[in-house]
């Protein structure tokens, strides 16, 4: 049923991780009465959220590249081009392990089972490496943002 809504490997195996962790967690860690319906309606549900996001996530995009096709000041260029150097910083402030996933899996576009193989970690380490990364980013990038607000 999940490789019929999601279609990929990664969104498949995400939201099998994402099922099995609601049910450890159901509550204060009682079997529901029903446990396979549990399971089939919980995953089911959580493919429609990852399509939903996957849609706004795309919109998103969508909105940010025509942002950036339509930079018509020098000033929108500057600060884009600032923007992009401040992620490269950052990135290059990662620890090399959550670096070489995020190189990997974002700009070689690799799977995380063709990651895992690369680095020797499983395809399940893969993805955790790569949420610590995202999350570190999102806070630094965070900081820096406030920070030249500050400076403005």
């Amino acid at each position: 049923m999940l490789w019929r809504i999601l279609g990929n490997e990664q969104d498949v195996c995400d939201a099998y991780q994402s099922t099995f962790l609601q049910l450890a967690h159901y509550q204060a860690r009682q079997k529901p009465e029903h446990v396979k319906a549990y399971i089939f309606r919980t995953a089911s549900n959580i493919a429609i959220s990852a399509l939903r996001h996957r849609v706004t996530e795309k919109k998103r995009l969508s909105r940010v590249v025509d942002v950036h096709r339509g930079v018509d000041s020098p000033e929108k260029e500057l600060d884009s081009k600032l923007l992009v150097e401040t992620l490269r910083c950052c990135m290059a402030q990662l620890p090399e392990h959550l670096r070489n996933v995020i190189v990997l899996r974002d700009l070689a576009e690799l799977s995380y089972a063709q990651i895992g193989q690369m680095l020797g970690i499983t395809a399940a380490t893969a993805r955790v490496y790569r949420c610590k990364a995202i999350q570190l980013l999102a806070v630094w990038m965070g900081k820096e943002r406030e920070e030249r607000q500050w400076e403005s």
